[in-house]
């Protein structure tokens, strides 16, 4: 018996932004945004309109995109050297990315709370910004981040052999009695 191999895929549309060679793409867990970025250190975000985001329907409006103009497009960073890697956090409100000017930095969405409404009234586009820096952890570029799933913790990888783990938060600093 034969059987029928039927992988076959057409593309949506193609996103054209980048002035150079595209290293890194995800979507974030809700379906409503897509991270892409690569060698010129620009990180895009693709979002779906806040207009078609109601009921829960913005995961769905993928298959309606015919060109870029279908998506907010928000040019989220541009890091001095090429993105090797992004990682989504759960809830996705932010994304952990490496850099191979060996950085590591986080992206959130500062009005993520305004835009998460279920109902049809989602009036506030998604406001991305580089909330944390670190260039000092590794010695060379960093080729792969992640969220652990429930958020709590980050992780990185470098070609300096090293994997470094941190907390999402830095615990509050003790206070020593005198």
């Amino acid at each position: 018996k034969k059987q029928q191999n039927n992988t076959k895929r057409d593309y949506v549309c193609s996103l054209t932004r980048h002035d150079g060679p595209v290293n890194t793409v995800a979507f974030s867990p809700d379906g409503l945004h897509l991270a892409t970025a690569g060698d010129t250190g620009s990180v895009i975000v693709w979002s779906v309109p806040v207009a078609m985001r109601g009921n829960n329907n913005g995961r769905h409006y993928w298959s309606t995109v015919t060109r870029e103009q279908d998506l907010t497009v928000k040019i989220v960073a541009r890091s001095g050297e090429g993105v090797c890697d992004i990682s989504w956090s759960a809830d996705s409100k932010r994304f952990l990315a490496g850099t191979i000017d060996h950085s590591v930095f986080v992206v959130e969405d500062v009005s993520h709370s305004q835009n998460r409404k279920t109902g049809n009234d989602v009036t506030v586009e998604s406001a991305w910004q580089v909330v944390y820096r670190n260039a000092m952890d590794h010695t060379h570029y960093v080729q792969g981040v992640a969220y652990d799933p429930a958020g709590v913790y980050l992780a990185s990888m470098s070609s300096d052999r090293t994997v470094r783990v941190y907390p999402r938060k830095t615990p509050p600093k003790s206070k020593k009695k005198i």
